[in-house]
């Protein structure tokens, strides 16, 4: 509740089956999407091509923006949008977003 007032939104990541706090992303939801895109892109290098997943609740246009911009940017091309279920919604709430992608594995 906290911080929701205090728009704070976490970037959370998955290591080895479990999830981890990662960058916390503070502002409005629109400039919080540009951030999390900008980082993401800085890091296209590390991303396995094959796959990226959005994953939205109630927010299906701006997962539609979104892919288009990756796909533009990147050469990914299979960029799939799903819709989370009601335990994400009872976590997140509604109107949230997740773009999901496996990192390459070091040489």
């Amino acid at each position: 509740m906290l911080g929701s007032l205090l728009r704070i939104r976490p970037g959370l990541y998955i290591r080895d089956g479990q999830v981890h706090a990662g960058v916390k992303y503070r502002g409005s939801k629109d400039k919080v999407v540009n951030k999390l895109l900008n980082d993401i892109l800085s890091q296209i290098h590390r991303i396995d091509h094959v796959h990226v997943i959005i994953a939205q609740t109630l927010e299906e246009e701006k997962a539609e923006w979104i892919r288009n911009l990756i796909q533009e940017r990147t050469s990914i091309q299979h960029v799939h949008i799903i819709e989370g279920g009601c335990s994400i919604c009872s976590h997140s709430g509604p109107h949230s977003m997740a773009i999901s992608y496996i990192l390459k594995s070091e040489p």
